[in-house]
């Protein structure tokens, strides 16, 4: 069963990047990975890191990134906006959650200028790293449209999602600068999430897979059956000097568009992906002893063999394969999905919202606090979103529908932290205008979107946003602690 899917998952693999056989007369290649050693290792010098998190459904964000005081928004007051905490923390069946509003009645979490509310409380610690952003329009309250909106940065052509994944085109312009040989394995890795490639280089295309053991599918070892002598005959035979490569006449009369160019400099990275030296990152079960220090981070370590395998196939496995990726050097960009299902518009959103949103949450900090421990945090952006958020009171049946304004959150090297940027009135719920440049409100200033947080994020790297330009972004200064 594991050589079938693995099969197959690999042929689709290659023809994302470009392999397949139609492809070989495009003028680009995989990859060629001339330092072979290297594997297990980030990519060196100041090269810059991406991971964009979504949590799918459509998030309250009264739990977490544009909370209210409990006390204050209440129905006994006549509030429009009604937190609901203490009654959520009551059917939530979360005694952490119970013992958290006894203590903490508000239900809000303040660090420094940064409010969150009780699902994300976790990552306070790291409050003065990172910018919330809230009073985000939408546009839109269908999922589809908001999860392909807040990807690409341009909004949707029906449901069908225009121009390239953010991570795409950060991998593209990555390649553009330091060459594609010099980027990772793969380079742009998307977890249970879409990736779109609109006209880019296949380098660029993002991997789809869904789970640790789909990406173990395609990284397990090739094993082909041959003889040491074959394998060197093999060797020698494409090794040879320049003047000779697989001879001079053959190799001028096919290579008019590059294509023994681009098969030959793609066999180091196809060798690579097919070793099984990567696999083994990923091989999130409790036997593997390799990552026992990543497991303790993510606190796994207690955990009997079911329950084990159960934590890495949710929010914490999303969180523990962008771990890997980027610290063992697998890749520079990664999408994953922190939570989903969270689309709770009855009583259901009693029992599993504030659960669901919390696990994401702390997967999100512990994979935070990994990546400085590891020392690359601060070459890391990460992007936290959701499609749209949710009323700002429940419904007859208990649970919140869908609503227009959103919230986010983003941090990295070139973002302003310690702040938060935008804000929601108090009364309807809905974004005000701000000045871009002061963060100050502005009656006559700009209530932002995705395209703006899209363009800022690749601004505040130093990269081109010129894709977004037919959408008219608005970067939003003051988020950036080194503008561009």
């Amino acid at each position: 069963m594991k050589k079938h899917l693995s099969r197959l998952t690999r042929r689709r693999f290659l023809q994302g990047l470009g392999l397949g056989a139609a492809s070989l007369s495009m003028p680009w290649t995989l990859r060629s990975l001339p330092a072979i050693a290297g594997i297990g290792e980030p990519a060196p010098g100041d090269s810059d890191f991406l991971i964009v998190c979504s949590f799918d459904g459509g998030w309250d964000q009264l739990l977490a990134f544009d909370p209210r005081d409990d006390q204050a928004f209440n129905a006994s007051n006549g509030a429009t906006i009604i937190s609901d905490y203490a009654a959520l923390a009551s059917t939530s069946g979360e005694a952490e959650f119970q013992n958290f509003m006894q203590d903490n009645p508000s239900g809000v979490t303040q660090a420094g200028d940064l409010t969150f509310g009780p699902a994300a409380r976790a990552l306070a610690p790291w409050a003065d790293r990172m910018a919330l952003l809230r009073g985000i329009n939408m546009k839109t309250l269908t999922h589809a449209v908001g999860t392909r909106y807040f990807l690409t940065g341009k909004f949707p052509s029906g449901l069908a999602a225009k121009g390239s994944a953010l991570p795409t085109w950060m991998t593209h312009e990555l390649g553009a600068e330091v060459g594609a040989s010099n980027l990772p394995p793969i380079p742009n890795l998307a977890v249970g999430v879409e990736t779109y490639n609109d006209g880019l280089a296949g380098y660029a295309s993002g991997l789809r897979v869904s789970s640790a053991e789909d990406l173990r599918g395609v990284l397990y070892s090739f094993n082909p059956l041959l003889s040491e002598a074959e394998s060197n005959a093999i060797e020698a035979y494409f090794e040879k000097g320049d003047s000779d490569k697989l001879g001079e006449c053959a190799h001028a009369l096919y290579n008019g568009s590059g294509s023994v160019d681009a098969f030959m400099e793609s066999r180091e990275a196809a060798k690579v992906l097919a070793s099984g030296e990567l696999e083994t990152f990923f091989n999130f079960t409790k036997n593997n002893t390799q990552n026992e220090d990543l497991y303790a981070h993510f606190g796994l370590m207690d955990l009997n063999g079911g329950a084990f395998n159960q934590a890495t196939r949710g929010g914490l496995g999303q969180a523990m394969i962008a771990a890997q990726a980027l610290s063992r050097g697998v890749s520079q960009c990664v999408s994953v999905s922190l939570a989903s299902g969270i689309d709770h518009h009855d009583e259901d959103y009693g029992t599993l919202h504030y659960g669901q949103l919390k696990t994401g949450f702390d997967a999100l900090e512990r994979l935070i606090a990994y990546l400085d421990v590891q020392g690359i945090l601060n070459r890391t952006t990460i992007l936290v979103t959701s499609e749209f958020a949710r009323t700002p009171v429940r419904n007859a049946r208990g649970g919140r529908d869908h609503h227009l304004t959103n919230s986010a959150m983003v941090m990295g090297p070139g973002i302003a932290g310690g702040q938060v940027l935008g804000s929601t009135s108090d009364t309807t719920w809905v974004g005000e205008p701000i000045n871009v440049s002061t963060g100050a409100p502005d009656p006559g200033g700009h209530v932002f979107n995705p395209t703006d947080i899209v363009a800022t994020v690749l601004n505040s790297v130093g990269k081109s946003y010129e894709y977004l330009d037919n959408q008219d972004p608005i970067v939003l200064s003051r988020l950036q602690s080194s503008p561009t």
